[in-house]
């Protein structure tokens, strides 16, 4: 079962590694293409990570939506492979070291289509390791409807080589 697809063909070209030095707070990327969302997928999700039945049921009854809805596992792993598509090569990122201020403000529905975006926030060389920075990006995961709606905000620091490296 596949539990992520994007909407269109992805080229696997990648633009060349910028140097921690050309990587400027406020720099914006877009996912490369997106992604909609099938029940198939939510349950398949939710039956191997987050068994839960407003994951698996469409007929469990709920009053603030309708089931099922995905797992905030799922969104935020759909978003993020969508965020590394995006950028996570160009910025030279070789690892992370957290995820912060993670938010989900709705539910990703059957049929919904996702885009998501990326923004640096900060850059700082590290002040114990020689030749290693850290560069901080803000995901934003929203609806691709008119108008859209955020559905997952996070942000994560990736270490990044240096110049000194």
């Amino acid at each position: 079962m596949e539990l992520f697809s994007y909407d269109s063909p992805v080229a696997e070209t990648r633009r060349p590694q910028r140097g921690f030095e050309a990587v400027e707070v406020g720099m914006r990327f877009e996912a490369p293409a997106t992604a909609t969302v099938s029940e198939a997928q939510i349950t398949g999700f939710a039956e191997q990570f987050d068994p839960q039945p407003l994951h698996l049921d469409a007929g469990a009854a709920h009053p603030l939506f309708t089931p099922p809805i995905a797992s905030g596992a799922h969104l935020l792993a759909i978003c993020h492979r969508m965020a590394v598509d995006a950028c996570f090569a160009e910025l030279g990122l070789i690892g992370g070291v957290g995820i912060d201020r993670l938010r989900w403000y709705a539910p990703l529905e059957p049929g919904m289509t996702v885009e998501t975006t990326v923004e640096v926030t900060s850059r700082r060389r590290s002040a114990t390791r020689e030749g290693r920075g850290y560069v901080t990006v803000e995901v934003t995961g929203r609806t691709q409807a008119d108008p859209p709606e955020t559905l997952i905000e996070y942000t994560t620091t990736g270490v990044v080589e240096t110049d000194t490296a």
